[in-house]
């Protein structure tokens, strides 16, 4: 029978990320990295961004883009994008930015003609959606219609802890290579007591790795995200990896056909900075091939080792309509010695995974049928009975008698 701990070879992951359109005959510089490194704690935005017109405008004169794509995190409401110059498209820029309650704030930076100028705007979210603010470098205001933006839906997350691990597993860890969860005030997320700790030691055959099955038909998957923060690593841009576990021709029976796994390494999407959570949007990236497959006629992918050829989502559900991806989660694969890496708000089509090493008790009700011996205080000390539990939540977190 078919396992998401099937064997997943995995080296470094590339991703880059998209985003386009913006066109002012100015030059500039600057560059943008693709990874997204808001407050870990942003508030919960209020708006999704869509694709839509957006019309800049410089010296007293309108001059009309479109964001052609847009992918926005529905927890820490960093977004990023591509476009183009209505009249022009060959004037492509790149575009990052953070959402929080009805503000806007982005960065462009051009990549096709004139590539280098950049624009910063801060904008507010009208009713409608209308988006509408200021930019800066030689231009004066941006205006998006209605509809621009539309309210979110509650965002569906679950809380990954060591006593109720929600059916994920160490999967294909091996010696030298170990799964933990650690306290880490820094991490993103609500709560956000702390993380998933993934270490490698010296050798070169440690691994380790924490997937979940799915058992999804790749045409349905639309989001795909987490966040990362590199501690220490062999290399500069050492981070922890997405992994996509796919069965490119889908399930026959119940032997995955056309196996392979698709990993999205953080380093090739942007500037991995040590120490700093990141936010990495996978959908919107490259991954490669843990292996040469098929899974039908159109459905044929190349072993990249690393490194390309590289695939996107959106090629891979056109090329492969009948794959299945049957896991996903995150890694350290061999070859990738002495790392000390973390991953939180790992995201599978909507549903946002929180990991936690203990769930703070704040409700008098959880605390009961033995939900005391799982919660914890603050502090992470444990409660001694019920009562001891019912009895902090009581005092606000001042008591356990």
């Amino acid at each position: 029978m078919y396992s998401v701990t099937k064997g997943v070879k995995k080296i470094r992951t590339k991703t880059a990320l998209i985003i386009s359109a913006v066109s002012i005959a100015i030059s500039g510089a600057g560059g943008l990295s693709l990874a997204l490194m808001g407050s870990a704690h942003a508030a919960t935005p209020s708006w999704k961004l869509n694709p839509s017109s957006i019309v800049f405008t410089c010296g007293g004169s309108p001059y009309a883009h479109s964001l052609n794509t847009v992918t926005e995190n529905q927890f820490t409401g960093n977004f990023t994008g591509t476009g183009s110059y209505i009249a022009d498209p060959s004037y492509t820029w790149n575009a990052a930015g953070n959402v929080s309650g009805s503000n806007v704030t982005f960065q462009i930076v051009y990549t096709g003609n004139n590539a280098g100028y950049t624009l910063n705007g801060v904008g507010t979210i009208a009713n409608d959606g209308s988006v509408s603010g200021t930019v800066d470098n030689n231009c004066e205001s941006f205006a998006m219609p209605a509809g621009t933006a539309t309210a979110f839906s509650s965002p569906t997350q679950v809380v990954v802890t060591p006593a109720n691990t929600q059916g994920w597993s160490t999967a294909d860890t091996r010696p030298g290579g170990a799964v933990n969860f650690v306290s880490d005030s820094t991490a993103p997320g609500n709560p956000h007591v702390g993380a998933l700790q993934l270490t490698t030691d010296a050798t070169t055959t440690s691994k380790a790795q924490y997937l979940h099955a799915a058992n999804t038909p790749l045409s349905s998957v639309n989001e795909l995200s987490y966040s990362t923060k590199q501690n220490s690593a062999g290399f500069t841009g050492g981070d922890a990896s997405y992994q996509l576990v796919t069965c490119l021709g889908g399930l026959v029976g119940t032997t995955c056909n056309g196996f392979t796994t698709f990993v999205f390494e953080p380093y090739e999407s942007g500037t991995v900075t040590p120490g700093v959570w990141q936010q990495w949007d996978v959908a919107a990236g490259q991954m490669w091939s843990s292996r040469t497959a098929s899974g039908g006629a159109t459905c044929n992918v190349t072993a990249g080792g690393g490194g390309a050829p590289f695939y996107t989502l959106a090629s891979l559900k056109t090329a492969c309509p009948n794959a299945v991806v049957e896991g996903f989660g995150v890694n350290i694969g061999s070859n990738n010695p002495s790392y000390n890496v973390e991953a939180d708000l790992v995201d599978f089509n909507g549903t946002v995974y929180n990991f936690e090493p203990y769930v703070v008790a704040t409700d008098k009700d959880a605390c009961k049928d033995d939900g005391w011996k799982t919660l914890r205080a603050a502090d992470g000390s444990s409660f001694k009975n019920q009562g001891a539990c019912v009895s902090y939540v009581a005092s606000n977190g001042k008591s356990q008698h």
